[in-house]
């Protein structure tokens, strides 16, 4: 089972990076705010189930749910997110894997805390603790777990939610390609690199049913987006991972695609609620 563990415990690191991108929001300073879109505070519950699996796979059935919550203050943004995900293997054997995530954004893009923990049956398999800081011209990130230590941020690195905010910026300008360097504290080994790929904003004939998405969608604009996630630290020119989904004006996400080579999981946005805007800021 130890294989399977790592397996599983890997795909999970990635869906933590993947639901920081779901809210997609960090490195730019104050001057990000200058024409950035309104970004709309939400509460989603994605429901996750697997889609395809490559012949090279064990995995015979996945599925599971994913929590996130977004929530603004005059201080800053904060991602809460829990998901957990069931596998069963075709020589027998189930794995569930639950993971939560929490960070903290400063308003000016400045400062970051994050923290995750990972369970594989129960038992902890990863926890990651830390902070961490940018100016214009790059930054640093101190580890508290899971060992003390720091790593330099190059110029141009984005926290989660200035990284929705750029890619908002993009999608709103009909820029079709956007990559960086994305800092969100899901790997204890550091930056991941995102290209993204952003379709056009489709008329309205080209709407998704009303049945298939909860009802603070309809009528806002989306743009179909690709997000393919690089190692920096390896020349592999194949992406570690890629994500695909339908970005809504305000920041909110449907119609996930996650594709891990081995497995692909479809996730389908099972409720979404608006959250209050802070007073008085």
């Amino acid at each position: 089972m130890a294989g399977k563990g790592a397996c599983v415990s890997t795909a999970g690191r990635r869906l933590i990076g993947v639901a920081s991108v779901v809210l997609l929001f960090g490195g730019e300073a104050a001057a990000q705010d200058v024409g950035t879109p309104a970004l709309l505070p939400h509460r989603a519950v994605y429901e996750l189930r697997l889609d395809s699996v490559a012949d090279r796979s064990q995995i015979v059935a996945a599925g599971g749910d994913m929590a996130v919550s977004w929530e603004a203050s005059c201080e800053g943004w904060t991602i809460d997110q829990r998901y957990r995900l069931a596998f069963t293997y075709a020589e027998g054997g189930d794995v569930e894997l639950v993971t939560t995530y929490a960070s903290w954004e400063s308003r000016d893009g400045g400062s970051f805390s994050f923290t995750s923990r990972t369970t594989l049956n129960g038992f902890v398999e990863e926890e990651i603790r830390g902070h961490a800081a940018l100016t214009p011209e790059g930054g640093s990130a101190h580890y508290r777990l899971p060992a003390e230590r720091d790593q330099a941020l190059p110029a141009g690195t984005y926290f989660p939610t200035g990284h929705t905010r750029a890619l908002l910026r993009r999608a709103e300008a009909g820029a079709a390609a956007f990559t960086a360097p994305l800092f969100d504290g899901t790997r204890a080994d550091g930056l991941t690199e995102v290209s993204a790929a952003i379709g056009s904003a489709p008329a309205g004939g080209d709407r998704p049913a009303l049945q298939e998405r909860p009802a603070i969608l309809e009528g806002r604009a989306f743009w179909p987006v690709q997000l393919a996630f690089f190692d920096p630290d390896q020349a592999d020119p194949e992406p570690d991972h890629e994500v695909g989904f339908r970005l809504y004006r305000g920041g909110i996400v449907d119609g996930l695609l996650i594709n891990y080579g081995d497995f692909v999981l479809r996730g389908r946005a099972a409720a979404i609620e608006a959250l209050p805007l802070p007073d008085d800021c």
